[in-house]
């Protein structure tokens, strides 16, 4: 299963080692995992290239039976994930069980499941990334009836929480400038007083726009507040009553693992109740944010496209790209295919020599005797969409 979401892409890859159905009760000798060494080997190799090509942001989760009886789970210090104990048995089952919990911890892979079945065992295995977003419980409502069901499993449901993509500013300055609430009278004012014939005569184009640029940023600093930019990964309609739910129900599944840990039949109503209040209010609030988008939609599409934007799933271009064999992962590789793929478009020339001697031999004598008049800058200034983001150099369209 390949499904995208906000901190990236959901991977779950289902571990089917021992395809065999249980026929019987007699645990002891079915649970003994048939497969060879070289099945679970080869089995890695497919985590491992996963693991190597995924984002740091996408969530992962492996599972499915993994037939390691030899193993005993105890609860990590972190509360949400267990740690394998293994004793110093040189047998099959503990050898392969051994290497496969060993690689698995040193990818970084916690396991969260910790459901014996009726003859104490662990079978089924679940493996992420991320277990602080994952929600370990007992089915409720079971698929399969009992007389039906594979007694060596217990039916298990993993809830993994995938927020969806966030609009951020692409900004990621600790602060910066508020040009709708600087005083423009004032800095009309100071403006006025400063000599730019004399402040930036220089020779040197880069030189007299290094001094422009100081003398606005000191003008910016004097008159235009700043403000601190916060960059949260959390949705635009949460608030701090559902930050503090979702904090809730955190602590109480914590404390149900600990509870479990002790006892399998544990009492789950505070965690169930935590839970009921965090999904509830959370569907109240992001239906309101919902609302608030469409009915604002005409006077502030602005808004509405971040809220698209950001639930796309794709940017477009797929992280791979591949043609004739030659696959690309990094842009200006994509880059070099898209333009190889296009090539026969484009008429291609021979060198153009008259352009080369004059991109070679060009003279900036008399570029400073341009002449731009008042009138020609007003009217470009009027064209600002002022409702436009800062270019590159941090000054906004409304101060210009």
């Amino acid at each position: 299963m390949n499904e995208e979401n906000e901190g990236g892409v959901l991977i779950a890859l289902k571990s089917e080692l021992d395809g065999e159905e249980f026929k019987t009760q007699e645990m002891s000798n079915l649970e003994a995992p048939r497969s060879p060494l070289e099945i679970y080997e080869n089995h890695l190799k497919a985590i491992n290239s996963i693991e190597k090509v995924r984002s740091v942001k996408d969530i992962v989760l492996y599972c499915g039976d993994w037939n390691l009886p030899e193993i005993k789970w105890h609860i990590n210090d972190d509360g949400l994930s267990f740690l394998p104990i293994l004793g110093e048995s040189e047998s099959q089952r503990a050898v392969i069980a051994r290497i496969i919990s060993n690689k698995l911890l040193e990818m970084g892979l916690s396991q969260l499941c910790d459901f014996e079945n009726v003859s104490g065992n662990v079978l089924d295995l679940f493996y992420t990334n991320m277990p602080e977003l994952a929600c370990m419980e007992r089915a409720d409502i079971k698929l399969i009836p009992d007389l039906m069901s594979d007694k060596a499993h217990v039916q298990t449901m993993c809830v993994l929480e995938c927020q969806p993509k966030v609009y951020v500013p692409e900004c990621t300055d600790a602060s910066r400038f508020c040009f709708n609430k600087a005083n423009y009278e004032e800095i009309r004012e100071s403006l006025s007083y400063i000599d730019f014939d004399h402040l930036i005569n220089f020779e040197d184009i880069n030189m007299m726009m290094e001094a422009f640029y100081e003398i606005i940023y000191k003008i910016c600093d004097q008159h235009v507040p700043k403000s601190s930019l916060k960059i949260s990964n959390k949705p635009i309609w949460f608030n701090k009553r559902l930050i503090n739910l979702k904090n809730i129900r955190n602590r109480e599944y914590k404390k149900l693992v600990r509870r479990r840990y002790r006892n399998d039949n544990a009492d789950v109503s505070e965690f169930v109740k935590a839970k009921t209040n965090f999904d509830d209010y959370h569907s109240e609030c992001y239906n309101n944010y919902i609302k608030e988008i469409a009915v604002n939609s005409k006077h502030n599409p602005k808004k509405f496209w971040q809220h698209v934007n950001g639930r796309r799933k794709s940017s477009g271009v797929p992280c791979k790209v591949e043609l004739d064999g030659e696959s690309a992962q990094c842009d200006n590789d994509k880059a070099n295919l898209f333009a190889k793929f296009f090539s026969s478009v484009y008429v291609e020339y021979d060198e153009d020599q008259e352009l080369g001697e004059f991109i070679k031999n060009r003279s900036d004598h008399g570029c400073f005797k341009i002449s731009i008049t008042t009138e020609a800058v007003m009217r470009v200034l009027e064209t600002l969409d002022l409702n436009k983001k800062s270019s590159p150099d941090n000054i906004a369209p409304i101060f210009f």
